[in-house]
């Protein structure tokens, strides 16, 4: 049941890969937040991390699970 599910996360998962935050940019932005004095209580690394960021401000949960399900194409 679960199985074209998975496989079609799983496609997701290794294209985004390709494109994500690369580990040095994601360390320098570690390095800048501890040693800031007062570091914030998040930080959203990658256009993915902020349009999830987004997404939970502004959408309900119904159209969230929504445009993740297209993203994802489940059936």
């Amino acid at each position: 049941m679960y199985k074209a599910n998975i496989l079609s996360a799983s496609k997701l998962s290794s294209s985004l890969e390709k494109s994500g935050v690369s580990s040095e940019n994601a360390g320098k932005i570690f390095k800048k937040v501890l040693e800031t004095r007062r570091p914030k209580l998040k930080y959203f690394i990658g256009m993915d991390a902020k349009a999830v960021n987004i997404m939970v401000k502004y959408l309900s949960d119904t159209d969230r699970h929504w445009i993740m399900n297209k993203q994802l194409k489940f059936k």
